[in-house]
């Protein structure tokens, strides 16, 4: 097994270039017709900070952001 460091945190004015990215914020187009467990509480979510507190099992953010 293979862990590799904690990446080093983004500059502010870096993070807001991440998200200034034109990202279409749609599920993939192999989930066409799909229902997605959880899409609804997350749909327009705003994130506030780095990491999450969830621990949902279709997404891999606290594996590679970390947790709150």
């Amino acid at each position: 097994v293979w862990l590799n460091p904690p990446p080093i945190p983004l500059s502010t004015e870096e993070l807001d270039t991440v998200f200034a990215l034109p990202y279409a914020r749609v599920p993939h187009p192999k989930y066409q017709g799909r229902r997605i467990p959880a899409y609804e509480m997350i749909r327009f979510s705003v994130n506030i900070m780095r990491g999450c507190f969830g621990g949902c099992t279709f997404c891999s953010i606290t594996e590679h952001e970390g947790r709150i």
